[in-house]
């Protein structure tokens, strides 16, 4: 049964090595293709290497990673120019957020926004829009579902051609910068192979037509199609959107003829500290505008390797629960073993006839612990004694044959004297002593 229960535990820790060796080794690839746009993140549709180019584009500057209570970040009267960053799939902002954000751009601040998608208060704030059409569960969107284009201007505004945004499925797309005349291609690719994509973009019927409280220009553009970068003017500040964000991830920046292109986006931020915001790459409220925590566990699930490292370790727990299910043997009590105490009461004995002033009692209790001594360390008894046991017991303690029959004869002398005097008693005991410490 032991041996049994050895094999399936073998087998088990081999299957959960295996497990993990294949997970981070044999697979083809340790690449997640989401677009997680996460700063800590070297996956290809990260933003970890814009993050470390913007470090080092205000390098004297502060870089401030938000990643929760932005609101109390903005609020903050800072003196000098700063510079608000978002790059991600999704913009979440309530209604007083976007209150707040406005008025952090108002006072002079820039902001730069790039984003596939802009929550419902977003629009509302930033094109003056009072959206009344229910969208029910899913996320409000800055460009449309296969078939529906979504209206961001007034009633009466609104022609066949005035949607934002929209987007061009294609596998490839020629950015252009028009202040600069500048271009450039880009090619959207899963693992080394051009698949199509939807490129968004804000029609240009949009950006010239209806009145609108805060200015909208077309800054840069997908080549012969619509407007790709463009810039708000709100009081003293600008906020700058970009619809393509996908060209901002770590698999396109780290590519050397991209580098211009990005280079001049950001040229139109005035220098002062960053502000990072990771915090509204997540709707953090409900449909009641109650705020929304993340748990560790959705943490965890959204990062690969600790999603991977979670996995295994429930693999492992499971594992252990089916083997530790069998039926295992009762555990054997340990028994203590019992320990001679009879030198220390002879011991004891002796001290109380000494106190007694009785020698020849203490005499015989000498005896008897030489004899209890002999017996246990040589195993040899001399209870009663002759030549061959006393020669035996000389070979194993090399004592002399003459020492160890001084003793016994000298014992066997006071055993018949009447009265033993206190020197005799010192003698006999120095005999038994010396024994003692020579003994081997």
């Amino acid at each position: 049964m032991k041996k049994q229960t050895t094999i399936w535990l073998a087998v088990g820790i081999a299957f959960i090595i295996a497990l993990v060796y294949y997970l981070f080794t044999l697979l083809p690839e340790n690449y997640d293709w989401t677009e997680t746009y996460y700063i800590n993140q070297d996956q290809p549709f990260s933003t970890e290497v814009l993050a470390d180019l913007m470090k080092e584009y205000f390098e004297e500057k502060k870089f401030t990673v938000v990643r929760n209570k932005l609101i109390q970040v903005l609020e903050d009267d800072a003196d000098e120019h700063r510079n608000y960053m978002f790059a991600g799939n999704t913009f979440f902002m309530d209604d007083s957020t976007c209150t707040t954000f406005i008025n952090f751009i108002s006072k002079g601040n820039d902001a730069f926004i790039a984003a596939n998608r802009l929550s419902d208060d977003v629009c509302e704030h930033l094109f003056n829009v009072d959206q009344e059409e229910d969208y029910g569960n899913d996320p409000p969107t800055i460009y449309p579902d296969d078939s529906t284009t979504i209206s961001f201007l007034p009633e009466e505004d609104i022609t066949e051609n005035n949607t934002i945004i929209e987007y061009l499925p294609a596998e490839k797309i020629e950015l252009h910068l028009k202040k600069e005349n500048l271009s450039n291609t880009y090619a959207y690719q899963i693992r080394d192979k051009n698949e199509s994509y939807d490129w968004n973009y804000i029609p240009n019927d949009f950006i010239n037509s209806g009145s609108r409280q805060y200015p909208l220009t077309s800054i840069g553009e997908i080549k012969e199609t619509g407007t790709n970068f463009a810039r708000i003017q709100i009081g003293k500040g600008n906020i700058y959107i970009l619809t393509t964000p996908i060209v901002l991830t770590n698999f396109y920046l780290i590519k050397e003829e991209n580098l211009p292109y990005t280079s001049h986006l950001f040229s139109y931020l005035k220098e002062g500290d960053i502000i990072w915001d990771e915090y509204s790459k997540n709707n953090h409220f409900t449909e009641e505008g109650m705020e929304e925590t993340e748990g560790p566990l959705q943490f965890i699930l959204s990062q690969t390797a600790l999603r991977w490292g979670w996995y295994t370790m429930l693999a492992g727990v499971l594992i252990f629960m089916v083997f530790r299910s069998k039926r295992m043997q009762q555990t054997i009590p340990i028994t203590e073993p019992n320990i001679n105490k009879s030198l220390e009461f002879i011991q004891s004995i002796g001290r109380m006839y000494y106190l007694r002033n009785d020698q020849k009692q203490l005499v015989q209790q000498q005896m008897k612990l030489f004899i209890q001594f002999v017996k246990e360390k040589y195993r040899i008894n001399i209870q009663t004694v002759n030549d061959e046991k006393i020669q035996k017991l000389s070979l194993k303690s090399q004592i002399s044959i003459e020492e160890i029959e001084m003793i016994i004869q000298t014992y066997q002398e006071l055993e018949l004297s009447g009265m033993i005097t206190d020197k005799q008693l010192m003698h006999f005991h120095s005999l038994t002593e010396n024994f003692y410490q020579r003994c081997k």
